[in-house]
């Protein structure tokens, strides 16, 4: 992983080829992640849990579950969740880049590659800190989200009676009344 990263650090975006290199080594990156961090964590995990609970170990089983779950929350969300999240903000930046036309303008080329430079520093910075900043990193994260206003999610809608009523009168059961 580490490789990979520092591989990415020497491309430059502005080119067409170092911008394939670096959209592969991110896909490598995020495939790695998957494997390693959810598949293969899950079938061990799975493997041992099987083991413990075919040789009635079941002390094993009750002091193992919280380690396991936590571990499991941990390689969700601040190893495989965040990778993914960061690979398809890049990928978004880059199919913007290349979908630009021919006639456009060179200030626009220019904020795109900026664009594309801001969010590769972005998942390079955050690819090379170690555990304990990234899980700072995602707390912080966790702090910064706004409260939403509820209100204001979605506008009042102007209630159709007829329709109302229609629905109502299809929800309602049909009861019989001549006896079989």
């Amino acid at each position: 992983m580490i490789a990979f990263i520092e591989y990415s650090k020497t491309l430059d975006l502005s080119k067409a080829s170092d911008l394939r290199k670096f959209k592969l080594v991110n896909l490598l990156m995020l495939i790695m992640n998957v494997w390693t961090r959810a598949l293969h964590f899950g079938y061990i995990v799975i493997q041992i849990i099987l083991v413990w609970y075919r040789d009635e170990a079941w002390m094993f089983l009750k002091t193992s579950a919280l380690p396991i779950i936590t571990f499991t929350l941990f390689n969700a969300f601040v190893s495989v969740i965040p990778t993914y999240q960061r690979f398809m903000k890049f990928l978004h930046k880059s199919i913007e880049h290349e979908s630009l036309p021919k006639d456009a303008s060179e200030k626009m080329r220019r904020q795109s590659v900026a664009n594309l430079e801001m969010v590769a520093n972005e998942m390079l910075m955050e690819g090379s800190l170690d555990m304990n900043d990234r899980v700072q990193l995602f707390f912080q994260s966790l702090e910064k989200r706004e409260k939403m206003d509820r209100r204001q999610t979605m506008p009042a809608q102007k209630i159709n009676w007829r329709s109302a009523k229609f629905m109502r009168a299809l929800s309602t059961p049909v009861i019989s009344t001549h006896d079989d």
